[in-house]
């Protein structure tokens, strides 16, 4: 892991669940320093509006101290950061974290809610996804933005599992494909999707040793394991999803275009 980085803005708002924590080094003070000072805007969900939107942040709880040191880690503190709707300058947004010496810094509340910004994206997805599946993913959002990790990562372990699934079953009708991968049953999870290249988002394939740690059980990582696993196993099922919206679109447009040609009397 890069000692360097810190979460971003939109990372804390936006992906990290509650209760996530970020240590605080001399070697990543920078990056703390760049989120502390930063007074930009994140697209999210307004839950007044029932739209997306983009929410200015208007008050900085970090923003006021100078952490140009670690020495001030002999205290901890309560801050919050405030952002307001650009729709309805009534509509507010909160941001709460611990700062201490400790845990560094840790979220502890947020609205919108991870579920908040989260829910017209899974609408989206039901174009996709089962009635089972699309409950899942709605349970597991909920769960990582209460701070249940262990949980979340259950269901969207399911999830992700039953797409690779998919993905499996489509590779399958080429024998070719099942002559190379005889193994394929019985390989870890980061070899399945390097197996399922050809059928799988580039990235996802790319970076498939992020989604090694899935062929253990839950079991046997702690709360704050499955908090930090929640983002990159949702990241990659988005992956998965927006290439299938993307199929599901052009053969509509495919069928929607035979249907046009077919009714005309071409000569």
């Amino acid at each position: 892991m890069d000692e360097t980085y810190f979460p971003t803005t939109e990372e804390w708002f936006l992906q990290l669940p509650l209760y996530t924590k970020y240590p605080l080094t001399d070697k990543n003070i920078k990056a703390f320093q760049s989120f502390a000072s930063y007074y930009g805007s994140v697209d999210t969900y307004c839950p007044e509006c029932g739209k997306d939107s983009i929410f200015t942040i208007e008050s900085h709880g970090l923003g006021r101290n100078d952490f140009t040191k670690i020495q001030w880690w002999d205290y901890f503190t309560y801050v919050d950061i405030i952002t307001r709707c650009s729709r309805n300058n009534e509509h507010v947004g909160r941001y709460s974290f611990k700062l201490s010496k400790a845990d560094g810094l840790m979220k502890v509340g947020q609205y919108p809610s991870l579920a908040d910004a989260d829910s017209v994206k899974i609408r989206k997805y039901r174009k996709v996804l089962s009635k089972e599946q699309l409950e899942g993913f709605t349970i597991a959002v909920r769960l990582a933005s209460a701070g249940v990790g262990a949980g979340a990562v259950v269901y969207l372990r399911r999830i992700f599992e039953s797409l690779i699934e998919e993905a499996h079953q489509e590779a399958s009708k080429d024998e070719n494909w099942i002559a190379a991968h005889t193994t394929y049953k019985t390989a870890r999870v980061a070899d399945k999707i390097k197996a399922l290249k050809s059928y799988l988002p580039s990235y996802l394939v790319e970076h498939h040793a992020m989604y090694g740690v899935l062929s253990s059980g839950v079991h046997d990582m702690s709360e704050q394991q499955c908090n930090e696993l929640f983002p990159v196993l949702k990241v990659g099922i988005e992956f998965i999803l927006k290439q299938k919206i993307q199929k599901k679109e052009e053969q509509e447009s495919i069928a929607e275009l035979k249907k046009m040609l077919s009714s005309q009397s071409l000569k």
